[in-house]
């Protein structure tokens, strides 16, 4: 799809009305999409609680956010639950393998305003007391070209030395605060 094209068929998506193309074929109707988002925590070797992040790279479809950390995330896709997704995104981005098992759905956010796209949202957090973050390795080979650049655990005590994307960062400490992270 053309720049062009797709510009007007987001337009319309975010007046929610149907679409179609320059022939005048029926695209469909554009509602708002489901996204998922994973809060990782976990320990390091010097016992202090960390986050999952990566940075977004080159092939992100947010160009403004190039370069910034975020937790990971991404959409739901057909046949799979939100769980699943939550999942699947993380090892896509990360190379982090957990089960569903390993993380809990703990809000859903649904207001328009806080998501230029007006995804919404359900934020998943994992605490992952039984391992510590030398435990995992790291792996780009999921991802879609260039969408994440580094992955790290980052200690809380450093988050705010980074540039985050969305609102990630007062989530980070939201959670970190609401499970007793320190």
């Amino acid at each position: 799809m053309e720049k062009e094209e797709f510009e007007r068929v987001f337009e319309k998506q975010l007046h929610n009305e149907p679409c179609f193309n320059e022939k005048g074929d029926y695209i469909g109707w554009f509602s708002r999409s489901c996204a998922v988002v994973n809060f990782i925590f976990c320990k390091n070797e010097n016992g202090d609680w960390c986050i999952l992040s990566s940075v977004r790279g080159e092939g992100t479809p947010d160009k403004e956010l190039i370069g910034s950390w975020n937790c990971p995330c991404g959409y739901l896709d057909w046949n799979e639950t939100l769980a699943e997704a939550a999942i699947r995104e993380l090892n896509e981005e990360t190379g982090v393998k957990l089960s569903t098992s390993d993380i809990k759905l703990v809000h859903v956010n649904s207001n328009p305003k806080d998501d230029k796209r007006q995804n919404i949202t359900f934020r998943f957090v994992g605490i992952l007391n039984d391992y510590k973050t030398t435990d995992f390795t790291f792996s780009h080979k999921g991802n879609e070209e260039n969408e994440v650049g580094e992955i790290q655990f980052i200690p809380l005590k450093d988050v705010d030395k980074h540039k985050w994307s969305f609102n990630h960062l007062i989530l980070i400490k939201k959670y970190a605060k609401k499970y007793h992270l320190k």
